[in-house]
């Protein structure tokens, strides 16, 4: 960890990327762990340009019930640390691969 400190505190641009982990812990599901949502619904019939155009009601039922389940959901330590670091100007970027 003094290692990581060390790292970040003389670099010249720091860029820190974050998956399902950090969804997790704020309440949002993830997609592949034995619990994810793909354990209940093949991603082919929500999420590909073809379900898009073939099954526009299932992608539109899939995608409202995921933003209705975002809005009770809030950041939790990592992200108000992370959002420190970039005001600090620690880090200079933040890349997501989910909706957090």
């Amino acid at each position: 960890m003094v290692k990581l400190a060390q790292l970040i505190k003389s670099s010249s641009y720091t860029t820190v990327l974050t998956g399902a982990g950090m969804s997790v812990k704020s309440g949002i599901p993830d997609f592949r762990s034995s619990s994810g949502l793909w354990k209940n619904i093949d991603p082919r019939t929500v999420a590909t340009v073809e379900a898009f155009q073939d099954h526009y009601s299932l992608f539109h039922e899939f995608y409202s019930m995921r933003i209705k389940s975002l809005e009770s959901c809030v950041p939790h330590e990592g992200h108000l640390i992370l959002a420190d670091f970039e005001k600090r100007g620690l880090v200079n970027a933040i890349a997501t691969q989910n909706v957090d």
